[in-house]
């Protein structure tokens, strides 16, 4: 149904160590979001044009304006990014409020049903 290529990813076995080499993984090669199922988009990575999985309901994201580097392609249709919250405050003296600016600042949010 969809033309697939293996490309190597550096991977770790059960036990969380090094595998030597590279593992191969099959990706959706693509030109356009078209060829790639409903709940992926085509991106660009050093391997090629690929499909790449949404983004879904609280799953992180990039905020608007940051690259995409680890999601490229960010929240599923219906859905936005939006800021990390951790404080449940905006005072200056909340340890947790100096984290929401860095991550802020950073682009990392989480997805969210646009109507909600």
């Amino acid at each position: 149904m969809f033309p697939r290529k293996k490309i190597g990813v550096f991977g770790c076995d059960s036990r969380g160590y090094n595998v030597p080499g590279f593992l191969l993984q099959d990706k959706i090669v693509c030109t356009s979001d078209s060829d790639c199922p409903n709940t992926h988009c085509c991106g660009a990575d050093i391997h090629g044009r690929h499909c790449h999985a949404y983004q879904n309901s609280s799953q992180p994201c990039h905020l608007t304006g940051h690259t995409h580097h680890l999601y490229p392609c960010n929240c599923k249709p219906g859905y936005t990014c939006e800021a990390l919250h951790l404080s449940s405050t905006d005072a200056t003296d909340d340890p947790l409020h100096a984290v929401d600016v860095q991550l802020s600042k950073a682009g990392y949010g989480f997805c969210k049903a646009a109507h909600s």
